[in-house]
């Protein structure tokens, strides 16, 4: 696993208010919550989860961690399913209560969720559980509760890979002179079994 950085205006931002304050102004540059969910079944995490998905019976719980914008929960919840959307930012969630009152939309830490004990059938998360410097291990110790036994879980992490290698997109050292933070944790393709124990 690789540490990646951005610049940050005040290095000592609380994590959990440095991401939610970071993805607001990303969400806001994006123009807000627009229902865009005509694009989900072309995304590779659709086809992914897609023939899961297609199991479970109408009305399903399904639990959208990290849900951004709105654009899955609301595609899945249009598709039959009794769906949760969870994200940090309140803002983004008041526009989405705002803009889509008929879906479920909850502002809240996917690392501690007020949702009880094994109350979804799945649990998907698209580039979330990476941004907390603490590790994943709260992000997954967390789906494993809330999920009912052999439920599904479906999450997206960055990987270390050739390109990223090249590219360095967002991999500053440390040393870099300036107010850095961290950003995202890239994992590399071998997590051992002992590693992921631990997490659990």
């Amino acid at each position: 696993m690789r540490k990646d950085y951005i610049a940050a205006t005040e290095p000592t931002d609380h994590e959990t208010e440095f991401v939610e304050k970071y993805w607001t102004d990303v969400w806001k540059r994006e123009g807000g919550p627009q229902g865009h969910i005509d694009r989900i079944p072309r995304k590779e995490e659709y086809r992914a989860m897609a023939p899961y998905m297609e199991k479970l019976p109408s009305g399903a719980r399904v639990l959208d961690g990290g849900c951004g914008l709105g654009d899955w929960t609301l595609f899945f919840a249009r598709q039959g399913f009794s769906v949760a959307g969870l994200d940090l930012s309140r803002q983004t969630v008041k526009q989405l209560h705002m803009r889509f009152p008929e879906a479920e939309f909850v502002d809240g830490d996917i690392r501690h969720t007020s949702f009880p004990d094994a109350s979804f059938d799945a649990y998907f998360s698209w580039g979330v559980f990476e941004h907390f410097e603490t590790g994943l291990q709260g992000c997954i110790k967390e789906a494993f509760r809330v999920l009912k036994p052999g439920g599904h879980l479906f999450i997206s992490v960055p990987f270390d890979n050739l390109r990223h290698a090249i590219l360095g997109t967002f991999a500053r050292p440390r040393t870099e002179v300036g107010n850095l933070r961290f950003y995202q944790w890239r994992l590399s393709r071998r997590v051992d079994a002992g590693t992921f124990n631990r997490w659990l």
